[in-house]
Parts: structure tokens; C-alpha cells; sequence
């Protein structure tokens, strides 16, 4: 009896419709679920990451601020922190995004009225105190900045975020805050002599001290920018000597008095 050799027989089994519905169904709840919140996760970063910028930027521009005597204005300021710093000008003026940065500066910075601030170069001192001298960096990682505001009213409500804002500070919306008020110091010089003491503020004109009236002390006041170097002279103006110099980094009075042998500078 001759018999026949089994044969194995194998069943493949695959997805039936239902099942790759069913699959395709859990993977579209996974990735609306871990998407969004990869997504915002990937914002917060971006968002922490351009507020360290901003911060930075901030830094080198009082650095040149400071080092320079000038403050720049919204036309010229990327390229003045690139001056001071190792990054490039178009890092400077735009985000990782590549959307322009905006740079705000008080329109009363100055003055007692809104005016477009145009940069300052301190030269010789201001003789009035700065008014507002608040700035800001602006940077929007979905579209550039935008403009700056044109009265301090409108300033004002983005600085402090009030209702009437222009712009909402936010996970995209970025702003580094500048009060300048700490770099700038007052210095009061005093003439108790009816000669012509003068002044230098680093490589500025020489600028005369007002003479004294009747016994009662001419006076001089300024503001100037931290770092400043006062050179005070000796009469004759504008050939007299140097006898006192200072580095200016906090508010001070210096007056020309004598001790009935000699005059001189001295601080008070």
C-alpha cells in the first residue's frame, strides 16, 4: 500500500479593512495628541532662545553706548551693536526667523514733546536731564516687527503692556526692555572765582565754567553718559592746564575754590 506524502499547508493572514482603519485611527489620535505639543515645545524653545538674544544685543548696545558716548537711532542701530560685538550686522537686526527686529525708543526721550529721536552724540553734555529714555527690542518669530510707535503714549502702553497695547507680548512676540536713566549721571560744577576755569568731557570742545556774581558761586550742571572722562582746567581758557581729571560713574560736584594761596578743583 503505497501512501501519499503530506503536504504542509500554510495560511498567510493579513490586515483586514477593518483593522488598518483601526490602526490608521490610533496613529491620527497619537499625532494629533504629540504633534501640537511637539510643535509648542519647539516654539517655547525658539521663544527662550530669541529672548537670550535680545538680552545679549541689549548688553552690547550699552556696551557701545557706554564706550562711545553715542546712542544711536532706529536707522543705525544693528550696525552700531555689530560694531562692538562678533556678530554680524544682519544677526543683529534680524531673529533665527529672519523677520527684522524693531527698535524702539521713546519719542520723549529728550523732550517734554513727541519727537522722532534721531541719536545723540553727548559732546560737551546736555545741559537738561534725559526726559524718558527708555528703549526697546522688539522681535516677532512670525513676521517682521512692527512699526515703531510715533508718541510716547503709544510707547508707553507697549512698555507696560497695558490694554490699549499695539502689540501683545507672547510666545512669538518678544520684548527686552532699556531704562537708560542709570547711565546718565549729574555732574554740578561750581566757579568761585571771577576767572575762566574750563571743562573737557573726553575728546569734546572745551566749554567754559560761569563766573562767580557778587561772591555767590557760578554753577554748571550736566548730564552725562557713564564712563565719561571730566578734564577741569585752569584759567586761562582755552590754554590753561589740566589739574583735575575724573572718570564719571556716579553723580558728583566739583567745585574751583582757593585757600587763599592757590586756586583749584576739588571734589565735594
Amino acid at each position: 500500500m503505497m501512501f501519499k506524502p503530506q503536504t504542509k499547508c500554510t495560511t498567510q493572514h493579513g490586515f483586514s479593512l477593518i483593522e488598518l482603519i483601526g490602526v490608521l485611527a490610533i496613529m491620527s489620535i497619537l499625532a494629533s495628541v504629540i504633534v501640537p505639543n511637539l510643535v509648542k515645545r519647539i516654539d517655547s524653545a525658539n521663544a527662550d532662545a530669541e529672548m537670550l538674544n535680545l538680552t545679549h544685543i541689549a548688553s552690547e548696545l550699552e556696551r557701545y553706548i557706554t564706550t562711545q558716548f553715542t546712542i544711536p537711532s532706529s536707522l543705525d542701530w544693528a550696525q552700531a551693536v555689530a560694531s562692538v560685538s562678533s556678530l554680524p550686522i544682519n544677526k543683529v537686526s534680524q531673529n533665527k526667523q529672519g523677520f527684522n527686529r524693531g527698535f524702539y525708543v521713546d519719542p520723549k526721550f529728550f523732550t517734554n514733546f513727541d519727537k522722532v529721536f534721531a541719536g545723540y552724540t553727548q559732546g560737551a553734555g546736555k545741559v537738561f536731564p534725559p526726559i524718558s529714555p527708555r528703549i526697546m527690542l522688539v522681535s516677532d518669530m512670525k513676521g517682521p516687527a512692527p512699526a515703531a510707535p510715533s508718541s510716547s503714549a503709544a510707547f508707553e502702553a507697549i512698555w507696560n503692556q497695558s490694554v490699549n497695547s499695539s502689540i501683545i507680548e507672547n510666545e512669538s512676540i518678544k520684548i527686552h526692555r532699556i531704562n537708560l536713566n542709570r547711565i546718565f549721571h549729574q555732574v554740578l560744577l561750581s566757579n568761585g572765582s571771577t576767572d575762566d576755569p574750563f571743562y573737557r568731557l573726553n575728546s569734546a570742545n572745551e566749554k567754559v565754567i560761569p563766573t562767580a556774581v557778587n561772591n555767590i558761586k557760578g554753577e554748571l550742571l550736566l548730564y552725562v553718559i557713564d564712563g565719561s572722562l571730566l578734564s577741569l582746567h585752569l584759567p586761562p581758557y582755552p590754554t590753561g592746564s589740566a589739574q583735575f581729571n575724573t572718570l564719571i560713574q556716579s553723580s558728583v560736584n566739583i567745585s574751583y575754590d582757593t585757600n587763599g594761596a592757590s586756586w583749584f578743583w576739588s571734589r565735594l
